[in-house]
């Protein structure tokens, strides 16, 4: 069985309880929050002239 590969810092994987984790250079770590981009927007990359689609 080959070794595993070091991860880069910050790279981000799902654990055996698919909870994502963020390697922080030195180990992983449970990672709870999402990079803020510094908008209101529910989802990055939302235009928030588009209309909302109706269902």
């Amino acid at each position: 069985m080959a070794p595993e590969e070091q991860p880069e810092t910050g790279s981000i994987r799902l654990n055996a309880d698919n909870e994502v984790e963020r390697y922080d250079g030195t180990r992983w770590q449970r990672y709870e929050q999402l990079p803020d981009d510094g908008s209101d927007h529910l989802f990055r990359g939302e235009d928030p002239d588009a209309e909302p689609e109706r269902t």
